[in-house]
């Protein structure tokens, strides 16, 4: 009490079944032990309105930061908790927010990979992608349109397809394309781990 610190952060991720989140969960607990900080660990299962009830019932835990991979459009939210303790954003680029935040190169990374499938595959590199309003879906997307680019190949609006990233939507995306197609294509980019647990 006299430190008014709890020694507990929250973790706020959309789904512990991703295993990207997952990794990262695993990861961020190993190291929080270690600093002698228990992680709390919610689901927002990409729903704003559930991500604000598990913010707030992480706050009256009275934890002494938040690290988010949020659904949000808006930093808002974060920006008045920021006033009273840390928030980081992981993965995902709210808007634009200049909260403090650890993302990956999606854009690049996917930019590369798609050229050398290039290679091989030629042109015909379908992608399923996730929800355009997340940041990352719109890196991967940008990526896969770069690698194509750098490889001298038009970007075609029909091989790009987007659902959620859910397994199943996954799966369904794949059905659709080797119904539509008579055979798998020669190549697929899916901007998840869930999405390619799906095909």
């Amino acid at each position: 009490l006299r430190e008014t610190r709890s020694y507990t952060w929250g973790l706020v991720i959309p789904d512990l079944t991703n295993f990207g989140f997952a990794s990262i969960a695993r990861s961020l607990e190993a190291h929080c032990r270690e600093a002698g900080i228990q992680l709390l660990i919610a689901c927002s299962e990409d729903d704003p309105a559930l991500e604000q009830r598990v913010v707030d019932n992480l706050i009256s835990r009275q934890v002494d930061g938040l690290i988010v991979a949020s659904s949000g459009h808006s930093d808002d939210i974060y920006a008045r908790i920021h006033d009273r303790l840390p928030v980081v954003q992981l993965d995902r680029h709210i808007g634009e927010s200049r909260l403090p935040m650890v993302i990956s190169d999606a854009c690049k990374a996917t930019a590369e990979l798609v050229r050398d499938m290039a290679s091989e595959c030629g042109a015909e590199i379908y992608y399923f992608g996730g929800l355009l309003d997340l940041s990352p879906s719109r890196h991967r997307l940008a990526g896969y349109e770069l690698g194509l680019h750098r490889a001298g190949l038009e970007a075609d609006p029909a091989r790009v397809r987007h659902r959620d990233y859910q397994p199943s939507s996954g799966y369904q995306l794949m059905a659709e394309l080797v119904a539509e197609l008579g055979a798998p294509p020669r190549g697929l980019f899916t901007a998840s781990f869930t999405l390619l647990e799906g095909v």
